[in-house]
């Protein structure tokens, strides 16, 4: 399908940006007139991004990630998907979202926190409780 719109596409850049430049040169004449009026603001770092509406299929995207692990890093595979900017971030989510499921775990298989004495493993000490 992408194929059949490719020669669309490569005019849709062309015109995105051209849109894009206009959009950056009105956004810093408005910063000008409000400088002037004796606001502060800052356009620099503006993202603007356009996003055409083609039909995609995310599930085969998804899993072609799912099957590139061995060979591609997550980092890159996951810029693979359109909605994400920042795949960084993502990967903070997801390293977090496993470290919170392992403590669940814990808790749910009833495995103490550090520094208890519930080592069963352990020798008894002469008042018969472990050291």
């Amino acid at each position: 399908m992408k194929y059949k719109l490719f020669g669309l596409l490569l005019v849709l850049a062309i015109k995105i940006g051209y849109l894009e430049d206009g959009i950056i040169q009105r956004l810093e004449l408005l910063q000008n007139i409000l400088t002037v009026k004796g606001h502060k603001v800052d356009v620099e770092g503006t993202m603007i991004r356009f996003k055409p509406y083609l039909p995609i299929n995310r599930s085969d995207i998804i899993n072609q990630i799912k099957e590139s692990q061995e060979f591609i890093p997550l980092l890159i595979s996951l810029g693979w998907l359109d909605d994400i900017d920042n795949p960084e971030e993502v990967m903070e989510m997801l390293k977090k979202q496993k470290e919170a499921e392992i403590q669940l775990n814990r808790k749910a298989y009833g495995i103490a926190a550090e520094g208890s004495h519930s080592n069963v493993d352990d020798p008894l000490g002469e008042d018969g409780e472990n050291d």
